[in-house]
Order: structure tokens, then C-alpha cells, then sequence
């Protein structure tokens, strides 16, 4: 609601006030869109749209006012996040002047996990930025068990990426280290066939181990 994120992989539900039985639930793809030719024109429905950390949202909507495009809004629920988990913490040692006078001075940033969530200081921001690589997409998602995520990115220079799957919980499932080319790049990551229907947490790290980006996945 505040910034304009895009929500992907959030619920939605479409109830017909007619017949509680004629249900339609989706789920958000990369994109934070769903697409849908099952509702009926001119019938009323409970629409109910939710996503971890967000407040739910829930409206009744006749089709007529639907038109092609709907948006919808999600507020934080800060009350409801779950605990944040420190993963790593780095310190640098930085020369101030102050009064006429220098000084030595610890300053660090922390990076977090939880379903995703990073929290670091502006300077290590400014190193993101300049990052090589850009324009990194994950494609399909929800996907299917056996299926493989396609990550595709662009790069500005020879280099290392890893990838790695979480639980939202924070345990890593798997991780993968790739070599990289300048140009526009193509990763097929394969999924352990074990892996329960859910939402998981996928991160791409530099080769310094800078968090390049995450995205939920749903496995279907």
C-alpha cells in the first residue's frame, strides 16, 4: 500500500455469493498478477487476498465493476511478522574527526533472514548498487516439484553466483555455485524431488557473498 511492491505468490480467493461451493483460489505469479476466466460477468463474489506479513484483505466485488484489471492494495501487519534471525554480522574499523579531534570507531551492518527480509546499513546498500549483475528473473513460479526454476540475469563481467534454497524458516535446503559469462546468462536449477508442496525462500549471492536478490518460490 505504502511503497508499491509487488506481491508475488500472495492468495487469492474468488467466492461466489451465490454458492459457497463455487470457489476459485489462485496464487500471485512473479509478477504479483493472477489471470482468470472462471469467474462469471455480472455475478457478485467475496474477493479475499492475503500474504505472510501483510493484513488480509477481504471486499465484495460484482464482475461488472471488475473490469480487465483489478488492483489490490495489501497493508503490513508489523504486529504478526515473525521473529527476525540474525545470519551474519560484519565490523569495520573506520577514522573519524570530531571536535578538532580523530577517533577510532567500530561501524557494522547485519544482514537478516527471515522469509528474505535483509536489513543493512546505507554504505553496504551504496556496494549493492554497483553491483555487475542486473535484471535477474526466476521463472515459472508456482512451479511444479519436478520441474526446474529458470534464473536469467545479466552480467557485466566474468563471476561467480551462488544459489540457495530456504525454508522460511531459515534452514538452507540446498546450495549451488555456477560460473558465470559477460552477457546474458541462463541457470536451469533443479529441485530435490523430495521437496514438499509449499513456500520456500530462493537468494542469489555474489562470489563475495553479497545477497543479489530473493524471491518466494511456491512448489506445487
Amino acid at each position: 500500500m505504502l511503497t508499491g511492491e509487488i506481491l508475488a505468490s500472495a492468495n487469492v480467493d474468488l467466492i461466489s455469493m451465490e454458492g459457497r461451493k463455487d470457489t476459485t483460489h489462485l496464487v500471485t505469479d512473479s509478477s504479483g498478477k493472477i489471470v482468470t476466466n472462471k469467474i462469471v460477468h455480472g455475478k457478485e463474489y467475496e474477493l479475499k487476498v492475503s500474504n505472510v506479513g501483510y493484513k488480509n484483505f477481504r471486499c465484495i466485488v460484482n464482475t461488472k465493476q471488475l473490469g480487465k484489471n483489478y488492483n489490490v492494495l495489501l497493508e503490513r501487519n508489523y504486529e504478526q511478522l515473525e521473529e527476525v534471525r540474525i545470519k551474519s554480522i560484519a565490523m569495520k574499523q573506520v577514522h573519524r574527526r570530531t571536535n578538532n579531534a580523530y577517533f577510532d570507531a567500530l561501524q557494522g551492518w547485519f544482514r537478516c533472514l527471515s522469509a528474505g527480509i535483509n536489513v543493512i546499513s546505507k554504505d553496504q546498500i551504496n556496494i549493492q548498487d554497483g553491483k555487475s549483475i542486473s535484471n535477474i528473473k526466476f521463472y515459472p513460479n508456482p512451479v511444479l516439484h519436478n520441474q526446474k526454476v529458470n534464473i536469467e540475469f545479466e552480467s557485466e563481467e566474468d563471476t561467480k553466483l551462488t544459489v540457495r534454497l530456504f525454508c522460511l524458516d531459515g534452514k538452507l535446503i540446498s546450495s549451488s555455485e555456477y560460473q558465470m559469462r559477460k552477457g546474458i546468462n541462463k541457470i536451469s536449477y533443479s529441485l530435490n524431488g523430495s521437496l514438499t508442496a509449499g513456500m520456500y525462500a530462493l537468494q542469489i549471492f555474489d562470489e563475495n557473498n553479497r545477497l543479489l536478490k530473493t524471491d518466494k518460490l511456491i512448489i506445487q
